[in-house]
């Protein structure tokens, strides 16, 4: 799809704070809707992929295209707000064979300027719904994931990856587990690029001390 205007130039309006977490807006719910019919879903495939989702049995002989989206917007309308983030991963990782055509990529990406734009904290990266922090820490997130990747030290991708799915759980982030996903990732990157592969963390600070600046270090080892 071509870019708009304002995607082409680089315009964008400010992006508010985060203020919705836990609820879905009632125009959140009607848009998914909109996207999914955009990104290239009919409205059978809508109503097949978010149904069972939630928890609604679906009558396949009932009604033409137009009864069927006020249908699927009605349901969306009425069931708790966590489920259409079910919904949403539901459209944006699809398991059935005729929903291939659609542009999952596009799907995914108007939800997410959506979400910046209306100030809900979370996002969809890889199919999933994940929660969002404020822009500075995303970026330093993504770029952290992506230089990871890039260097194919995929144990420690995997530990980041696991402390942001600790930190997207509700109704209470596992603050816990991120910060031992997150430290654990970090003894890993460090071992790879010191040699020192059965060192602690704290070993490894005050065996290479210029690996991390001070007083950064001070705080890495008592952590």
């Amino acid at each position: 799809m071509t870019q708009s205007f304002s995607e082409r130039h680089g315009y964008q309006v400010p992006e508010p704070g985060i203020t919705v977490r836990e609820e879905a807006p009632e125009e959140l719910r009607s848009y998914l809707v909109d996207v999914a019919y955009a990104a290239g879903y009919t409205e059978q495939q809508v109503r097949t992929l978010a149904f069972p989702v939630l928890h609604v049995p679906e009558d396949p002989g009932a009604g033409g295209p137009r009864w069927i989206d006020q249908d699927v917007r009605y349901r969306l309308r009425e069931c708790p707000w966590f489920r259409v983030y079910d919904v949403i991963e539901a459209l944006a990782a699809p398991t059935m064979s005729e929903a291939a055509a659609a542009d999952l990529e596009y799907l995914a990406r108007e939800m997410n300027i959506y979400f910046r734009a209306n100030g809900i904290g979370w996002q969809v990266v890889n199919g999933q719904i994940e929660s969002r922090g404020a822009e500075p820490f995303e970026h330093t997130v993504r770029g952290a994931l992506n230089a990871l990747e890039e260097t194919q030290r995929s144990t420690a991708l995997g530990e980041l990856r696991e402390a942001i799915n600790d930190l997207s759980r509700r109704p209470h982030a596992d603050l816990t587990g991120a910060v031992q996903h997150a430290m654990t990732a970090l003894e890993c990157t460090a071992r790879d690029v010191t040699g020192d592969t059965s060192a602690t963390l704290g070993e490894i600070v005050r065996r290479h001390p210029e690996l991390i600046p001070r007083p950064l270090d001070t705080a890495v080892e008592k952590a």
